[in-house]
């Protein structure tokens, strides 16, 4: 019987996730400051070919306000919803499980900011650039994927529940 060590499961914590909602947050609150910085700004006669100096333009604080809170909301709703499909199918245990070798697997790159991913018994898994899971994970070598199917254009677009890999 083969015996596996869990690599990965989405029921840890993961604070690499949360760290792109908490950069949304970063850029509201400085947004904020500089718009209560901003209050002292003297926008009458307003010379667009010369530098602005201290305090910042209104319309600047403002912008990095509103970017700060889409970039919350776009990658908030998408992390936390992912995070709340896996909790679901994890309780439930609705989630799928492959196991076999490993094959197409294309590491990521230590200089480039690109996805990795691999196959097992023809579900691709591929994953982001900040999942650094491709460590464990080699060519050839045997694992069992657990997995929920995300909604797509596709049938499925697989993530990864928990991946656990052979001893």
């Amino acid at each position: 019987m083969l015996t596996y060590d869990t690599v990965f499961d989405a029921s840890d914590f993961h604070p690499g996730n949360w760290a792109f909602i908490a950069l949304g947050a970063a850029l509201m609150l400085v947004g904020v400051i500089l718009i209560r910085l901003s209050r002292h700004h003297k926008p009458a006669k307003v010379d667009w070919t010369k530098r602005q100096k201290w305090p910042p333009h209104p319309i600047f604080a403002w912008s990095i306000f509103l970017f700060g809170i889409a970039w919350t909301l776009l990658t908030g709703t998408s992390i936390i919803g992912d995070e709340l499909a896996v909790r679901k199918a994890m309780a439930d245990k609705t989630y799928h499980v492959v196991s076999g070798p490993v094959t197409d697997f294309k590491p990521r790159p230590k200089e480039a900011h690109t996805s990795w991913g691999f196959t097992v018994q023809d579900v691709r898994f591929d994953a982001p650039v900040f999942q650094a899971l491709d460590g464990p994970v080699q060519a050839n070598s045997y694992v069992k994927v657990s997995y929920i199917c995300r909604p797509s254009e596709q049938d499925c677009r697989p993530l990864i529940v928990k991946l656990e890999v052979e001893r």
